[in-house]
């Protein structure tokens, strides 16, 4: 069994991409999609994504 507040950030897990998603195509409107500072958020919108998929891996 899984702790719970390791469970708790997995369900929170979705929303945390979906931001960060959003705030990637901001700051690519922004300061265009080759800035260091987009590509930053877009790295570590992946690192979410990796951490979820993965975690689905596990848990399935």
């Amino acid at each position: 069994m899984l702790p719970t507040v390791f469970t708790s950030q997995v369900r929170e897990l979705p929303e945390c991409i979906e931001n960060k998603r959003k705030e990637l195509i901001e700051l690519g409107m922004t300061y265009g999609f080759a800035d260091k500072i987009t590509i930053k958020c877009s790295q570590d919108l992946d690192k979410l994504i990796y951490i979820h998929m993965y975690m689905h891996a596990v848990v399935c």
